[in-house]
């Protein structure tokens, strides 16, 4: 098994090394963004919390976002908050071909819009949200430092000593983060 991880890893490395994406670097605070994308994994508990804390200081600063919700799991449980949800983009194991490569179509529309800030409020890696975020346009990209695989321009780095942070903290984390960012 641990062989096959292995060949499903490189593989996963090389299509992810060839995505070619232009992107205008800039720090953008929420006080200067004017469209946020969030990308995020439904295998924390707090993740419908998580994203009702992001979505809430952004209605508070007037940012429109979108949203692509990752649900691999075959367990939906934790995924019934954002089904009902329309502005919800939902990619699950039917959007995916068999390395877990986003169909394009499922993902055209919000890898075409280019983020003044794009957010993961993923707690681990997913190669699925990797690829979302490596070919997705954005001018910040913040994310926890959960992967060597991937850099952000702006990562959060978890001081728990309880180990893993959860989506929630993340999200207050981010937050005060980008708050705090004073743009000229």
């Amino acid at each position: 098994m641990q062989v096959v991880d292995k060949i499903y890893s490189f593989l996963r490395e090389q299509i992810i090394k060839r995505i070619k994406v232009e992107q205008k670097k800039e720090f953008n605070s929420f006080k200067s963004a004017k469209l946020v994308g969030i990308v995020m994994n439904l295998n924390d508990p707090t993740s419908e919390n998580a994203y009702n804390t992001i979505k809430n200081a952004l209605k508070i600063n007037k940012i429109e976002h979108k949203q692509v919700v990752v649900d691999l799991d075959k367990n939906p449980q934790n995924s019934l908050w954002c089904i009902s949800n329309p502005n919800i983009l939902i990619i699950n194991k039917q959007e995916v071909d068999w390395l877990g490569t986003p169909k394009l179509e499922s993902i055209q529309d919000f890898i075409s819009t280019e983020f003044d800030i794009l957010i993961n409020l993923s707690t681990s890696y997913c190669y699925t949200i990797d690829y979302i975020i490596t070919s997705t346009k954005s001018k910040l990209t913040v994310g926890a430092n959960i992967s060597k695989k991937r850099g952000y321009d702006f990562e959060i780095c978890n001081n728990a000593e309880a180990g893993q942070f959860t989506a929630m903290e993340l999200s207050k984390e981010i937050i005060n983060r980008l708050s705090s960012i004073k743009n000229q």
